[in-house]
C-alpha cells in the first residue's frame, strides 16, 4: 500500500461535513475569546462538543452542536486539540452559505471550505494535558430570566462602551435590573411581561456582580440564538445559555458560566 493511499484512509477515518457554516463559525471562533487552545470532541450519536475554562478561572464554556447539524458524520470518537486562535482566523473567511468539511490527516486537522473557490486549511494537532472542568449541571440557581439575545448583547455592548467594569444583575421577581456597580450611572430595567424580558422566575431575591469584559465574551454567542437564558443567585455564578430547539435535546447549545465578584 503506497503512502498516498495510507494518507487517504487516515483522512477518511474521521470526516464530518455541514452546511451550518454560521453556527459552526460562531461556536468555534468564540472559543478563542476564552482560551488560546483546547480540545474539540466529535462523537458518534452525539455530535460535536467542547469544554473550555479560561486561564483566570473566571469563566467556563460548554458548547454542543448535535449530530443532526451535520450532513455527514463519519466518526466514532475523536478528540481534536488545536489552537483556537488559529481556528478563529480560519473561520474569518467563512460565509453563511459555505459548506464545511473537517477531518484528520496524520497529525493535522484539515478544514475544507467549499465556496466559489475551495480552500483547504491544515492545523497541527496539539498534545494537551487533561484539565478539570466543573459540571455546570450540578449548580442550582434562585433566579432565572429569559431575554431576547440580541437585546442582551446590545445592553452589554453599551455598558462596555461606557467603560462600565462590572454589572449588578438583580431581580425580585417583578423586574430584572442590570446596573453599573461602580458609578450607578448606567441602569437597564425590564419588567415582566414586556419585551425584551420574556420570562422571569425568581424563588429568592437575587443580586450578584459580574465583570463586563467576561459578559461581553459570553454574549458573542447571541448572534445565533433568539433567546438568552440567565440563571444566577446572590453572590453566585451566572450561567448564560444560548440554544436552538429544546433545551433537553437542542440542535445546538452554548453555556457560559461567569464567576461573581464579592458584594460588600
Amino acid at each position: 500500500m503506497d503512502g498516498q493511499n495510507v494518507q487517504t484512509q487516515q483522512a477518511q477515518a474521521m470526516k464530518v461535513t455541514t452546511n451550518e457554516a454560521t453556527i459552526l463559525k460562531t461556536i468555534l471562533s468564540n472559543l478563542a475569546n476564552f482560551r488560546d487552545e483546547g480540545k474539540i470532541i466529535f462523537e458518534k450519536g452525539k455530535g460535536m462538543y467542547a469544554n473550555v475554562t479560561d486561564p483566570a478561572l473566571i469563566s467556563v464554556v460548554r458548547v454542543y452542536l448535535s449530530r443532526w447539524a451535520f450532513d455527514q458524520f463519519d466518526v466514532e470518537k475523536e478528540e481534536i486539540s488545536v489552537s483556537f486562535e488559529k481556528l478563529k482566523e480560519i473561520f474569518r473567511q467563512v460565509k453563511k452559505d459555505n459548506k464545511i468539511s473537517m477531518y484528520k490527516n496524520g497529525s493535522n486537522f484539515i478544514i475544507e471550505v467549499d465556496a466559489d473557490v475551495k480552500r483547504k486549511y491544515s492545523l497541527p494537532m496539539l498534545s494537551l494535558e487533561e484539565e478539570y472542568f466543573p459540571n455546570l449541571d450540578e449548580f442550582t440557581f434562585k433566579a432565572k430570566a429569559v431575554v431576547e439575545s440580541k437585546a442582551l448583547k446590545k445592553i452589554i455592548s453599551e455598558a462596555r462602551r461606557l467603560l462600565v467594569e462590572s454589572l449588578v444583575i438583580y431581580s425580585n421577581g417583578k423586574v430584572l435590573k442590570l446596573t453599573a456597580d461602580e458609578t450607578k450611572d448606567f441602569e437597564v430595567e425590564m419588567e415582566i411581561g414586556s419585551m425584551p424580558l420574556m420570562e422571569l422566575d425568581v424563588k429568592e431575591e437575587s443580586k450578584a456582580i459580574y465583570r463586563v469584559d467576561y459578559l461581553e465574551k459570553a454574549v458573542k454567542f447571541a448572534d445565533i440564538s433568539q433567546h438568552a437564558v440567565l440563571e444566577w443567585s446572590s453572590n453566585n455564578i451566572l450561567k448564560l445559555t444560548f440554544y436552538e430547539g429544546l433545551l433537553e435535546s437542542p440542535y445546538f447549545k452554548v453555556e457560559v458560566a461567569v464567576a461573581p465578584q464579592v458584594i460588600e
